[in-house]
């Protein structure tokens, strides 16, 4: 890694970061878009933390991908949010909350957001029901802000897989459930892919007899 610039601290031009993986597939962490959750202005950020987590050793393993990109690195390397790439057009909002709080300025962070002004940003909301009815799950979808007249495909790679293990009464993935549960759940899409995004889906019980649980996880580009 080069540094280009210190906030706080010194130390040398050239480092490297020991417990990093490092990918030359750009698209694999969808950078510099949905990898940096848009510049940090998505809730999701704020909300959840940053794109690195803590591995079962309790190590922080980030992903370093190659190329022109930048990065946001905290010492001691123990923080989720501690390895951010950021936005180097237009400005990122994670890279100038971390400046004004270093100048002193503990103003409110950016998120989140009143909810009726989520609700008024959002690209759509979508609300999903499903019910499982004697051999099979019924499902239906209503979009209630978007101008597409479906977003099943933008959430799900396979829309009747994950509905069908969330419902079926035989399928769970900590064991056998008696009773099937009504599904019923609204989605708040903050921003549309405008390139395609790799997604994956985990599911149970698909395909497989019913009172076996098998873990299938998917990955597509969509």
């Amino acid at each position: 890694m080069r540094a280009l610039a210190y906030l706080k601290g010194n130390g040398p031009e050239i480092f490297t970061l020991q417990d990093a993986t490092t990918n030359v597939k750009a698209g694999d962490e969808l950078e510099p878009s949905e990898g940096n959750y848009y510049g940090h202005t998505t809730s999701k950020f704020w909300v959840d933390g940053g794109r690195s987590f803590s591995e079962p050793d309790c190590r922080i393993d980030p992903v370093i991908l190659f190329g022109e990109r930048e990065y946001v690195i905290f010492g001691p390397l123990d923080y989720n949010v501690g390895f951010e790439n950021i936005a180097v057009e237009g400005g990122d909002k994670w890279l100038e909350f971390i400046k004004k709080r270093l100048r002193g300025d503990t103003s409110m962070r950016p998120f989140p957001k009143p909810l009726e002004s989520y609700l008024a940003n959002s690209a759509a909301i979508v609300r999903f029901r499903a019910e499982w009815l004697k051999d099979k799950v019924i499902w239906s979808e209503e979009v209630l802000k978007g101008d597409m007249s479906s977003y099943a495909h933008a959430l799900f790679i396979s829309p009747a897989a994950f509905f069908d293990t969330a419902v079926n009464p035989n399928c769970s993935n900590y064991g056998y459930r008696k009773n099937a549960e009504l599904f019923d759940r609204i989605y708040v899409i903050e921003r549309l892919a405008t390139q395609k995004s790799g997604h994956y889906q985990r599911v149970s019980c698909v395909g497989y007899g019913k009172s076996e649980d098998a873990w299938i996880e998917a990955w597509a580009t969509i």
